[in-house]
């Protein structure tokens, strides 16, 4: 396992802990704002653009996008494998509502990977279900005044994911 792959994992892993301490309580379902409406359809495979054509002000760059297959799993996502990918929203649409919710705009790197979860196990609705998580990596977690806003302390640099429903574009959690 490589350590972008350990540190998704950890990154993944907090996300549910913070799920389960807000006793089930993550923004699922969260409505999408009329700029922010997602297109839907066989388009989750459009190219990858640009972090910064998608978040404003991201300096990221941004890596390949990662659709798990059978046997991987990256922290609580598992294989798309047997899952219909109809309907989805694209990796472009999913980095874009990340950026919503989660601006960091001063992220070394950002990676957009579509995975399964168990929702009810998660707390994150009802079902198997396909779901995007964004990796944002080389963060400053905790020093900043605001999401993205650079740092004026030392730090160690972070991961912090974001999970974004990959069929309706709605915020479910985030969390280093």
């Amino acid at each position: 396992m490589s350590s972008a792959q350990v540190r998704f994992a950890a990154a993944v892993a907090s996300i549910a802990l913070l799920t389960l301490a807000a006793c089930g309580q993550p923004r699922a379902g969260t409505m999408i704002p009329a700029k922010a409406q997602v297109s839907t359809g066989n388009s989750h495979r459009d190219a990858p653009r640009p972090c910064q054509e998608l978040v404003p002000g991201c300096q990221a760059t941004r890596l390949p996008d990662a659709t798990l297959a059978a046997g991987e799993t990256r922290g609580a996502l598992g294989p798309t494998t047997g899952m219909s990918t109809s309907g989805l929203i694209s990796f472009n649409d999913a980095l874009g509502r990340a950026g919503e919710e989660d601006p960091w705009t001063h992220a070394k790197t950002v990676q957009v990977i579509l995975g399964s979860a168990d929702a009810d196990s998660l707390h994150w609705g009802h079902g198997e279900n396909l779901y995007y998580a964004i990796e944002w990596g080389g963060v400053c977690v905790g020093l900043e005044g605001a999401y993205g806003q650079p740092s004026t302390h030392s730090c160690a640099a972070k991961t912090w994911g974001t999970v974004i429903d990959a069929h309706t574009g709605a915020f479910i959690v985030s969390g280093a």
